[in-house]
């Protein structure tokens, strides 16, 4: 699985971190042909395609919930402003209107797959050409949708 990192708000040197073009350029370096030939990447090919800045998606995270010791991590897994007790807390529209790419500037650099892969599933399920896309790469087959 590959992913790239996300703007951690605590860290001490906050130049360490990638803007979105940067992780765009930084991954149609590391995915070109000649450099990924025989590979084995376990994403689907949909969010290989948004790391390289050729597809866009708003992020999906509420898909992808996260459960530590301390609760659930609201609103997501890297910003965990705080922890609730209900899982059900996280599936409140609300919530998500304030987060996300153009939301919340925290967001703005995101590109995280917990996020974001969801987002391609779900835009593959009404785009008859994306969902070919997943099942050529076999990630989407009798079983159910996986990684590829």
């Amino acid at each position: 699985m590959i992913s790239p990192g996300f703007d951690f708000e605590d860290a001490p040197d906050q130049d360490m971190f990638l803007t979105r073009q940067e992780s765009h350029d930084l991954f149609k370096q590391l995915l070109a042909p000649e450099k990924s030939e025989g590979a084995t990447f376990y994403n689907n090919p949909l969010y290989l395609n948004f790391l390289k800045g050729e597809r866009e998606y708003q992020c999906t995270a509420w898909s992808n919930p996260t459960y530590t010791v301390m609760g659930w991590r609201k609103p997501c897994y890297p910003l965990a402003d705080e922890h609730v007790e209900h899982v059900q807390e996280l599936f409140d529209q609300d919530i998500w209107e304030k987060y996300g790419v153009g939301k919340d500037p925290r967001c703005a650099n995101c590109m995280m797959h917990c996020g974001f892969e969801s987002a391609t599933i779900f835009q593959a399920l009404k785009t008859p050409k994306d969902w070919a896309t997943l099942i050529k790469s076999g990630a989407a087959h009798k079983g159910g949708i996986t990684a590829a």
